[in-house]
């Protein structure tokens, strides 16, 4: 882990050394930050217990998050983005190719690749269509460095297209890949409340300060990725006046589900308005309407000029000490099983990383597609034992069952003839089933010993003043999802 992959994650690289000659030759900016992915958060995390912050993690939020980030990567229409790239680049380019080792080639993607984000990211919050990928990002009601790794499957489905201009304008497809990568991973780092204003960078560069708004339920502004001059261009800039602790949907998501959360946006177009028509009729009649009001065509470069709100900047490195804003708690069921549950599930988001590095990279097959979705059955799974549904239990005594037989037969091919290696290795195979085994059992205990206590939290509690559920389409949007 160099590192130098660091820098990726704040796009703080040598030009000269990431201008590829080729395509082949782009590295997997995205896998060789994950490692640090995980150390910053354990920063983050130690960091604010130092601050004494209240809570800023919950666990089975946070391997909600991941589990999202390992779906949304494994999905086989992510090549969708590259791929329709690639062939306007080679067909319907309008000028000749850039030079892919010039500076101004360099500077010029850094802002046209932001700004087909900032689109991308706009549009996504003012249309449904956009708004059933993106939403999956918004679902998180913790705000920290895990949220950031909250992505939608159906993204790369719309995403795509606000590309495309650059290929006719003739950029070559290493640079976008590049430029795209280095754009995504910069969005990590500004998912935290750890870090206050930014002082004069903040006139520049998109900032936690600045990401924070965007987050809060209604939060429809500061739409750029790296640079916040689009917002202030085009009048979505929002300044943060103080921290609060109030993020995620106006109707709690209620689930760690990973799959169910990818879909939600979806069951809510579908129950929440036209009740007298059917359900796939309005959700189609919804995907190409608003969820946000019309708004005038705004575009001021005077705008770039303007002070940011004054008197606020130390006041932004006070994190909030109580959920300011919120009317009902987070969904956060408490772990049944203690600490061997946390383990369990910990275990098996990790093991689906693993997998998902080792097997579901490059392009789709059958046999890739196959553990696309064990990965996901089983990230799903896991969500709801975090959620506390017994409906699961049996598929996933089922699913320990199989990986027993898949690791048996991965077992390596010396140890066939060896009596001691087989007898250690079955006793591996028998791993999983044994210590779901112990959950349960440690899980049935507990259910059973609070069936006289309070009822735990569920989705359906008082929804946030001001940000219920409405019912009209236009309303469907703004604060109610």
């Amino acid at each position: 882990m160099p590192f130098s992959d660091l820098t990726f994650l704040f796009y703080a690289v040598n030009p000269r050394e990431h201008c590829w000659s080729s395509l082949d030759r782009v590295p997997p900016y995205v896998s060789r930050a994950i490692p640090w992915f995980t150390r910053l958060m354990l920063v983050e995390y130690l960091v604010s217990l130092a601050r004494k912050r209240q809570r800023l993690y919950s666990l089975k939020e946070s391997l909600c998050s991941i589990s999202l980030g390992i779906i949304s990567e494994c999905v086989p229409w992510n090549m969708l983005s590259l791929a329709s790239y690639v062939y306007a680049f080679e067909h319907w380019r309008v000028v000749p190719a850039a030079p892919h080792d010039s500076m101004w080639s360099w500077v010029a993607m850094i802002l046209l690749v932001d700004l087909g984000y900032y689109w991308f990211h706009r549009i996504s919050h003012e249309w449904h269509a956009g708004w059933i990928g993106h939403s999956v990002h918004h679902s998180g009601e913790f705000y920290n460095l895990a949220t950031a790794l909250r992505q939608g499957v159906f993204s790369s489905l719309f995403s795509p297209w606000f590309y495309l201009p650059i290929a006719l304008l003739g950029f070559p497809p290493q640079m976008f890949v590049t430029h795209k990568a280095l754009n995504l991973l910069y969005q990590f780092w500004i998912h935290t409340q750890m870090v206050g204003s930014c002082g004069p960078l903040e006139y520049v560069l998109n900032t936690p300060s600045h990401h924070r708004v965007h987050h809060r339920p209604g939060g429809n502004c500061n739409y750029a990725g790296f640079l916040i001059v689009w917002d202030r261009l085009f009048g979505t800039f929002v300044s943060e006046a103080q921290q609060m602790d109030n993020y995620g949907f106006g109707k709690p998501l209620g689930t760690f589900d990973p799959v169910r959360a990818n879909v939600e946006q979806l069951h809510r177009m579908a129950t929440s308005v036209g009740r007298g028509e059917p359900g796939l009729r309005r959700c189609l009649r919804l995907l190409f309407s608003r969820r946000l009001p019309r708004r005038p065509f705004y575009c001021s470069p005077a705008a770039l000029l303007s002070p940011l709100a004054s008197g606020r900047r130390s006041s932004l490195w006070t994190p909030p000490e109580d959920e300011s804003g919120r009317t009902s708690a987070k969904y956060d069921p408490a772990l049944r099983g203690g600490g061997l549950e946390a383990g369990y599930l910990a275990l098996q988001v990790g093991a689906m990383t693993a997998l998902h590095l080792q097997r579901t990279r490059g392009p789709p097959t059958a046999a890739r597609l196959g553990w696309t979705v064990f990965i996901a059955a089983t990230l799903s799974i896991a969500g709801n034992i975090a959620d506390g549904k017994r409906s699961v239990e049996g598929l996933e005594t089922a699913r320990t069952l199989l990986c027993s037989v898949l690791v048996w037969r991965s077992m390596p091919a010396y140890l066939h003839s060896l009596t001691l290696g087989s007898l250690l290795w079955a006793c591996v195979c028998a791993l999983p089933p044994a210590a779901w085994g112990l959950l349960l059992r440690k899980i049935r205990a507990a259910d059973a010993a609070a069936q006289e206590g309070e009822p735990r939290y569920s989705a359906s509690s008082k929804p946030r003043a001001g940000a219920a559920e409405p019912t009209p389409a236009a309303a469907l949007g703004a604060k109610g999802e």
